[in-house]
């Protein structure tokens, strides 16, 4: 198992015996920011261009769900 394997794991069963311990989504989501730093606006602005208004709606809305799934395990 890769070390951040192993990271997810030990938060994953972390998070299943505390009481309002992170969701192994959201601690994934915080190791990317300290990886990569916060995105400016227009590093956002940037990376989403590509994108329509609907597609990021749907796609926010379907990430929103699997973090309420995640958070109940």
């Amino acid at each position: 198992m890769s070390k951040s394997g192993a990271a997810d794991a030990r938060l994953r069963g972390r998070a299943t015996r505390t009481p309002g311990a992170l969701s192994l989504t959201h601690a994934r989501a915080l190791r990317v920011l300290t990886q990569s730093g916060p995105l400016s606006i227009r590093e956002l602005d940037t990376a989403l261009a590509d994108y329509d208004a609907a597609a990021l709606d749907s796609a926010a809305e379907v990430l929103r769900r699997l973090s309420g799934i995640y958070d109940r395990l």
